[in-house]
């Protein structure tokens, strides 16, 4: 029988799987003390329970304890960047806290089948990543954030033409390009949203 290790809180009954031991635990840390040598096969976590100090670690000790387990997280932080950090860390799995109880268990059947599964909220969030948008916004480029960055600190274009080996007119234009992007007249409101 698979063996599933439940940790933080999520709603979810015996009877969902029945072919499924479901496990509670706070931490893979005092699982893997409250169970030496038991083996783990889907590991199912939210992000805002930690599963250590810092929930990326955690993700990825729990790789090293149980390399065979599927790791599935889900909480309320949907953000591009965090998604992608605990997909490069190795999860098979990431939901929505808001996810209805089909969808999780749709999640942990293709999950269980050695698929990986992102719920649609969160799948739409990395599309919006990858067309160069989030939240609706336009996103900046590594290029154009270093000059955002610059900027925001005060520094003047000609200092960051030559900071960067660039032309002062190209670096005008970027900063043109960065306004229009984040819909912004000034430095301040710059600032305001960076």
């Amino acid at each position: 029988m698979p063996h599933i290790t439940r940790i933080g809180d999520f709603l979810c009954t015996p009877d969902s799987w029945p072919s499924i031991s479901i496990i509670e635990s706070e931490s893979i840390t005092s699982y893997r003390g409250d169970n030496p040598g038991k083996t783990v096969d889907l590991i199912v976590t939210s992000v805002d329970l930690a599963l250590e100090s810092s929930e990326i670690d955690g993700i990825l000790r729990a790789s090293v304890l149980y390399p065979t387990a599927r790791i599935v997280v889900f909480g309320d932080r949907s953000e591009s960047k965090t998604v992608i950090g605990y997909l490069k860390a190795g999860i098979s799995g990431y939901l929505s806290s808001e996810v209805e109880p089909e969808e999780l268990a749709k999640c942990i059947e293709e999950v269980r089948e050695g698929k990986k599964y992102i719920s649609q909220e969160v799948l739409w969030t990395l599309l919006d990543l990858y067309r160069g948008r989030v939240n609706g916004k336009a996103v900046l480029t590594t290029h154009e954030y270093k000059i955002a960055r610059y900027l925001v600190e005060g520094k003047k274009t000609s200092w960051i033409a030559t900071e960067l080996s660039r032309k002062a007119s190209t670096v005008s234009k970027i900063k043109a390009r960065i306004f229009k992007k984040l819909r912004v007249n000034d430095i301040f409101q710059l600032r305001a949203r960076m």
